[in-house]
């Protein structure tokens, strides 16, 4: 209720176009909510990237977007071939070095900090590819409260409590910018029944957050795949898959992806970029490997991921593994 009030409030004062019918809109289906889990606890680790969580609510396919004054300034969202869509999300991160009982700054391990933020997305997608435009805004440091939700959920869990917060990065409003084409050059069978897609990438990233640039592929095969775009982790851009077709009969899909990074930039590691804060020296090279399962019934997305990250910088002890639960639903 509260997010169809926000829709209609936006649309009554310019912001949003009326949306497309679906009779003029094959691709266009209702708005989405996005709920999003990613944690170490799965791989039974606390460490490094230790937790996140994100909720995102999508709006439906736009009519007019050459009106909008979010989106007519933006390249590659005005053929009449595409379906624009806006995404408004926030967030957390969470990052930790490896022996959270020590209160001293390890000078070998990364820095403790934490990530809130809003973000606010541009989806526009043909049948075969995808742009994404995503702006955040946050903050890292203690305004981010990830001390405090780190120590209250390791409470409830009766886990270790993270004793070394008092030397997390320093207060600081981060801004990002994140730009990523993805397109489905490969299909093997029917839209209904088994099937298999190849779907490569490509991104870049940049801002006082992260400067970095990306490329890698993802398949995925099963039974009545939902005509998305693969991942949906929480990471700059989302690695996210929104699309228009959420609702539809069952299916399940198992998927694997590849992405490499060259890494400019890293606040995380680098340290604030404004005054003196720990820091490690990072690996400007970097490669993740994702592997999942996504079950759509109905109005529900439900998916699975466990991902695996190469080490992010020179001195860390060794690779890391977390897992991501993601649901969507189509409102």
């Amino acid at each position: 209720m509260i997010l169809r009030l926000l829709t209609v409030i936006l649309i009554l004062t310019g912001w949003i176009p009326f949306p497309a019918s679906s009779q003029s809109n094959d691709l266009g289906e209702p708005q989405a909510l996005a709920i999003n889990f990613e944690n170490d606890t799965f791989s039974r680790t606390d460490r490094c990237y230790t937790g996140g969580h994100r909720l995102t609510w999508i709006t439906e396919a736009l009519a007019d977007t050459r009106k909008s004054p979010w989106i007519k300034w933006m390249p590659f969202t005005r053929s009449p071939d595409f379906q624009n869509a806006l995404s408004f999300s926030i967030g957390q991160s969470i990052y930790t070095p490896d022996d959270i009982t020590l209160t001293e700054i390890l000078p070998n391990d990364r820095p403790y900090a934490g990530h809130l933020y809003l973000s606010f997305g541009v989806h526009s997608r043909s049948k075969n590819l995808k742009y994404l435009w995503e702006l955040s805004v946050g903050m890292v440091g203690p305004a981010s409260l990830a001390r405090e939700a780190q120590k209250f959920v390791h409470k409830i869990l009766n886990a270790e409590d993270p004793r070394g917060w008092q030397n997390q990065l320093h207060n600081e409003f981060v801004l990002g910018l994140v730009f990523e084409r993805k397109q489905k050059i490969l299909r093997w069978g029917e839209v209904k029944g088994f099937g298999m897609e190849l779907i490569p990438h490509i991104g870049a990233g940049v801002g006082n957050l992260y400067i970095y640039a990306a490329t890698g592929a993802q398949v995925k095969f099963g039974w009545n795949m939902p005509d998305d775009f693969g991942s949906k982790l929480i990471r700059p851009g989302g690695g996210r898959s929104t699309n228009f077709r959420e609702k539809g009969p069952f299916g399940i899909y198992a998927f694997a992806m590849i992405d490499g990074k060259g890494v400019a930039r890293n606040i995380f590691l680098d340290g604030n970029t404004f005054g003196i804060s720990h820091n490690v020296r990072k690996n400007p090279w970097t490669v993740e490997l994702v592997l999942g399962l996504s079950v759509r019934f109905g109005r529900f997305n439900l998916g699975y991921e466990q991902v695996f990250w190469s080490k992010k910088f020179e001195t860390e002890s060794r690779n890391q593994v977390f897992a991501t639960l993601n649901l969507t639903i189509s409102l």
